[in-house]
């Protein structure tokens, strides 16, 4: 008995390698290793709602850069130039600030992406615990479970596996 994934893993392994076996299911249960992921669903919940939000006032705000970038060019033809220098430093001021919420979008990408590594390490570990079929259908099971967001059919297809 251990309470590593990563043990209980090897020893799948290398029994199923030193016995020759090509069909091994397991029943393992290993609650610290999933007590994140509920935390890291919630994460990528947060991260799409937010993304979606960032979109939608980028493109907002290009229809107001737009419509200022027409003002600047207008005044340029006018030929009035404070008005064409105002309308160029609230376009820089624009620019800068979509700029910096695209930095932070990146950000929040990188930290879902390594949200969604840390799960299909989790899903790797979990798949370690068994050979042949029983593993080949655990990933897809897992994977459909992951594309639903159904934690806990995750959690239960982890400990019970895919049968």
């Amino acid at each position: 008995m251990t309470d590593s994934i990563d043990t209980a893993g090897d020893v799948v392994e290398s029994l199923a390698d030193g016995l020759t076996l090509k069909h091994v299911e397991s029943h393992a249960h290993f609650p610290k290793a999933y007590d994140g992921l509920l935390n890291v669903f919630s994460q990528l919940d947060e991260f799409q709602t937010n993304r979606q939000r960032q979109i939608a006032d980028i493109a907002d705000r290009g229809a107001g850069i737009r419509a200022m970038l027409m003002k600047a060019e207008e005044c340029k033809t006018l030929e009035t130039w404070p008005e064409v220098k105002k309308y160029y430093m609230e376009l820089h001021n624009q620019n800068k600030s979509i700029l910096g919420d695209f930095r932070v979008q990146i950000e929040a990408h990188q930290k879902f992406t390594a949200s969604l590594k840390s799960v299909s390490q989790l899903i790797d570990k979990a798949a370690r615990l068994r050979v042949g079929t029983p593993k080949s259908d655990l990933f897809s099971k897992c994977r459909l479970a992951v594309q639903s967001r159904d934690v806990q059919l995750l959690v239960r297809l982890m400990e019970f596996g895919a049968s």
